[in-house]
């Protein structure tokens, strides 16, 4: 389905390629200002969401690749690279996709940087750990 992240690099499916497009240019002018305020009103627990306006090229796009590019484990989608482009299916559920991946793709990065916990490997170690149904009671000595 178009827009669904494929077999693609991880690049692609976290639009990497568009973000240095925007963000990795000469012409670049970087909204700190901009970005700190919209950072700030995220760090904020009572925010559920930002809507974020301006007239038409006013830079929205290139500030939400600053802040994908300086923010690199926050999910992100990209509808479309100009008013005339769209860069795929902008569906829901190629959103929720998308997102998705993007989320499972950080845990199991994080994760696999974690040194999993051994498994018991006999009957004694089972019973006794926590694969074990109740713990067993000494006789009064």
């Amino acid at each position: 389905m178009r827009g669904d992240p494929g077999p693609g690099s991880l690049s692609d499916l976290n639009f990497d390629d568009l973000i240095r497009s925007y963000v990795d240019v000469p012409r670049f002018v970087r909204r700190e200002w901009w970005a700190g305020e919209i950072t700030a009103a995220l760090s904020d627990p009572g925010c559920t969401y930002l809507l974020l306006t301006a007239e038409p090229g006013a830079g929205k796009t290139a500030l939400i690749a600053q802040l994908a590019q300086d923010n690199p484990h926050w999910p992100r989608y990209f509808l479309r690279r100009d008013q005339q482009q769209p860069l795929g299916d902008s569906s829901a559920r190629a959103v929720l996709l998308r997102l998705g991946m993007q989320l499972a793709t950080a845990r199991q990065s994080r994760c696999s940087s974690r040194s999993s916990p051994r498994r018991p490997t006999s009957s004694r170690e089972r019973q006794g750990g926590r694969y074990g149904t109740r713990p067993r009671r000494s006789s009064p000595g």
